[in-house]
């Protein structure tokens, strides 16, 4: 009986051997076919990965941008002098007086 069974167990550590030397047969010639073959998962993640960290980085950008802006709005509002008050019109303004002729005659007067 132990002979029987020994042999029996060789059988099946062969099959076994044969089904894993198949597999691996098979991954190889799927990464043959695709390039990368089972490592898709991997690239998405990796590409997921890439996005985010644009995404992140055009966000901070912007924000820097956005800070600049209104730091240069602020310089500009504080150097900017605060509009006058406006003046009473209780009086009216002089009037202008008539202007004198010119002593030198010019394009217009000739």
């Amino acid at each position: 009986w132990s002979r029987l069974a020994a042999e029996r167990n060789r059988k099946i550590e062969a099959e076994r051997a044969a089904e894993a030397a198949a597999l691996a047969a098979r991954r190889a010639a799927e990464r043959k076919e695709g390039g990368e073959g089972g490592d898709d998962a991997a690239a998405d993640a990796s590409k997921a990965r890439l996005n985010k960290q644009r995404r992140s980085a055009a966000k901070i950008a912007q924000e820097a941008v956005a800070a600049a802006h209104a730091a240069i709005e602020s310089k500009a509002a504080a150097a900017t002098p605060p509009p006058p008050a406006a003046a009473p019109a209780a009086t009216p303004p002089p009037a202008a007086a008539p202007a004198a002729a010119p002593a030198v005659p010019t394009a217009e007067t000739l």
